[in-house]
C-alpha cells in the first residue's frame, strides 16, 4: 500500500488527504477532496497512522458505488465518512435494499 500519495505536511504536522472520486462528490456536497489531521509531526508515524484512512476511505468509496444502497443509506454513508475522521471501527453497518434493519 503506497501511503505517500494519501500523506501531505502542513507546517510541521502531517494529514491524510484524499480526491474524492467525481462520481460521489454530490454525496459529499462536491467536495473535490477530505483532509483530516494525523496530529503526528514524525514521518514514520504519519505513515503508519494513515493506513486506517486509506482503507476506510476505499471501503466507503465501494460500498457507495456497490449499488446495494439507496439514497438515504449513501447520504448516511457519506455523512459517517465524513463525520468519523478519528477513525471508529467498527463502521456503520447498513442494512442492504432487501434487508430488515440489523439491532445492534
Amino acid at each position: 500500500m503506497d501511503t505517500t500519495t494519501y500523506l501531505y505536511k502542513l507546517g510541521s504536522t502531517y494529514y491524510f488527504r484524499c480526491r474524492i472520486p467525481k462520481d460521489l462528490q454530490p454525496w459529499f456536497n462536491g467536495r473535490l477532496e477530505y483532509k483530516c489531521s494525523l496530529r503526528t509531526k514524525n514521518p514514520a508515524g504519519a505513515k503508519r497512522l494513515v493506513k486506517p484512512h486509506i482503507s476506510r476511505t476505499e471501503l466507503t468509496f465501494i460500498m457507495m458505488r456497490s449499488g446495494a444502497f439507496d439514497e438515504a443509506q449513501l447520504r448516511l454513508l457519506a455523512e459517517d465518512y465524513r463525520r468519523h475522521s478519528s477513525i471508529t471501527f467498527p463502521p456503520v453497518i447498513l442494512p442492504l435494499r432487501s434487508e430488515t434493519p440489523i439491532p445492534l
